[in-house]
């Protein structure tokens, strides 16, 4: 068994909670949050921050999302989404060289 087939299933209900379960954001706004794809400002400026570097982000990244016009929730779910989305994708490449490295 390959270690990348560990626990699909908990990281299939974990990604369906954050993506797709009821929400007060769209799915698909979430997915794009999750994948990084093109976001409206300043949406986008602060998931890339997120995903990039998460340590710089600040209180006034939140704020102008606020004033942009997204609710405490909205952005908490992006967040989260865009999160997962760089954890996986880190989360895979690092379990790929790691198989390739037990092979």
């Amino acid at each position: 068994m390959s270690i990348l087939d560990r626990y699909p299933r908990l990281r299939d209900r974990l990604r369906h909670a954050v993506l797709d379960a009821p929400a007060d954001t769209d799915p698909a706004l979430r997915r794009a949050a999750y994948h990084g794809d093109d976001l409206p400002e300043p949406l986008q400026a602060y998931l890339d921050k997120l995903r990039r570097h998460a340590y710089r982000v600040q209180d006034s990244d939140i704020e102008r999302l606020r004033r942009a016009g997204y609710s405490e929730d909205q952005i908490f779910e992006v967040t989260i989404a865009a999160a997962l989305g760089a954890g996986d994708s880190r989360r895979r490449a690092g379990m790929g060289a790691l198989n390739e490295a037990l092979r």
